[in-house]
C-alpha cells in the first residue's frame, strides 16, 4: 500500500488559494486516488492517471465542495486500473498557498505523538495562535487524549474521517498525544494576514 495523508485548513479564510497534493511514483504505478474525508457526509474522491511517474491533484478545496467541513483530512494513494491499492513506492508533497508540506508514505501508522511548542505566535484575532490538528483515517471512531506540560486536557472523540483543530494556549510546552487508533497529527501556527505555517508530526510509535 502506498498512501499519504495530510490536512487542509482554512484559518485565514483563504479557500480561494488552492490546496494540491503532488505525488511521484518511484516504482511502477498507473493511477492515484485523491480523497477529501468527511465524517458527516460522503468522502469526495477523484482518480487520475500518473504521467511519467508524476501526478497533481485538482484543488482539494474544490474537490471537497462547498459543504466540506474544515480542517479536513486528505490523502493521495496509488492504485491500479481497477482502483485497488497497489504496492508502489511513492513520495508526496501537500501544497497550500505558501505552505509546502512533505507527507511521508503510510504516515498514519501511529498512536503516540510528542512535540515541543516554543511560541504561540500572534494570538490576536479569531483562530490565530497555535492549533493542534488531528485527523482520523480509520473506519471507526477514535479518542484523542493529550497533555500539555504533563497536565491532562479534555478528551476529544473523532468520528471516521473526522478532523479537529484544538487551540493550544501555553508556550513553551511539551505536548503529548495518545489516540485509540492510528491518527494524523499536525501543528499549525496562525498569525496575522497570510502568516500561516503547518507541519505534520511523526508518530513515536
Amino acid at each position: 500500500m502506498a498512501i499519504h495523508y495530510g490536512i487542509i485548513a482554512d484559518f485565514l479564510n483563504s479557500k480561494n488559494d488552492p490546496a494540491n497534493f503532488d505525488i511521484v511514483a518511484v516504482t511502477s504505478a498507473g493511477f492515484v486516488r485523491y480523497t477529501v474525508y468527511q465524517s458527516a457526509t460522503s468522502d469526495r474522491t477523484t482518480t487520475i492517471p500518473i504521467n511519467s511517474q508524476f501526478a497533481t491533484s485538482p484543488d482539494l478545496f474544490n474537490l471537497g465542495g462547498s459543504a466540506v467541513s474544515l480542517p479536513a483530512l486528505v490523502s493521495s494513494e496509488t492504485v491500479d486500473a481497477a482502483g485497488i491499492a497497489d504496492n508502489a513506492t511513492s513520495a508526496a508533497v501537500l501544497r497550500q498557498t505558501k505552505l509546502i508540506l512533505f507527507a511521508a508514505q503510510n504516515n498514519q501508522f501511529g498512536q503516540n505523538f510528542i512535540f515541543p511548542l516554543g511560541d504561540l505566535g500572534s494570538t490576536s484575532g479569531a483562530r490565530s495562535g497555535a492549533n493542534m490538528l488531528v485527523g482520523n483515517p480509520n473506519q471507526s471512531p477514535i479518542s484523542v487524549i493529550y497533555k500539555v506540560n504533563g497536565n491532562p486536557q479534555p478528551q476529544v472523540t473523532l468520528d471516521r474521517g473526522g478532523c479537529v483543530a484544538i487551540q493550544l494556549n501555553t508556550a513553551p510546552a511539551i505536548v503529548s498525544v495518545q489516540t485509540t487508533g492510528n491518527a494524523v497529527v499536525a501543528l499549525a501556527i496562525v498569525g496575522k494576514g497570510q502568516d500561516f505555517a503547518m507541519t505534520l508530526i511523526a508518530p513515536t510509535a
